[in-house]
């Protein structure tokens, strides 16, 4: 998967940086905003299905 997209670095550095910035605004604005997001960690949510797949996309990075 990271040899089709942009390059097996880059998709690792895209995928931290999934993990590593933080919502645009406050967090309970967040919250308030988007109930469903639980279990943040930067922009990855816990809560959201449609994201379970990104620690295995974490795993095809060597």
């Amino acid at each position: 998967m990271p040899q089709l997209s942009v390059g097996e670095k880059a998709f690792e550095k895209r995928l931290d940086e999934l993990f590593r910035t933080v919502p645009a605004m406050p967090r309970y604005d967040f919250w308030h905003r988007f109930p469903a997001t639980t279990g943040l960690v930067g922009q990855f949510s816990m809560g959201k299905e449609p994201g379970f797949h990104i620690s295995y996309l974490k795993s095809c990075v060597q």
